[in-house]
């Protein structure tokens, strides 16, 4: 019975799409993230800019 569970492949697919789909949400939190640095950076640049432009 062991033996027949092991070369049970049906459930195969599933884990490749599953581990597939895990391996694409953390490339997109990753960039999401890098992204928000990023962005963060270059309104804390503008903000700098415009402070010094008028004054403040």
């Amino acid at each position: 019975m062991f033996r027949r569970w092991l070369q049970d492949e049906r459930g195969a697919t599933a884990l490749e799409y599953a581990l597939v789909a895990m391996v694409f949400a953390v490339t997109a939190i990753t960039a999401g993230k890098l992204l928000g640095t990023v962005t963060k950076a270059r309104w804390e640049g503008v903000s700098e800019a415009v402070s010094q432009v008028m004054g403040f």
